[in-house]
């Protein structure tokens, strides 16, 4: 989880679009996009 915590701190105005969801029985996958102005290094 601290992965997301370096993009929030990156991108702090960051907004995820769900392009595709699918799910099946008790598993699901998605693609996203996000858009947002980079205020930081994203390590």
């Amino acid at each position: 989880m601290a992965y997301y915590g370096e993009v929030w701190q990156a991108f702090p105005d960051a907004i995820f679009g769900f392009d595709h969801v699918i799910v099946q029985g008790s598993e699901a996958a998605c693609m996203f996009s996000m858009t947002g102005t980079q205020k930081s290094a994203l390590r």
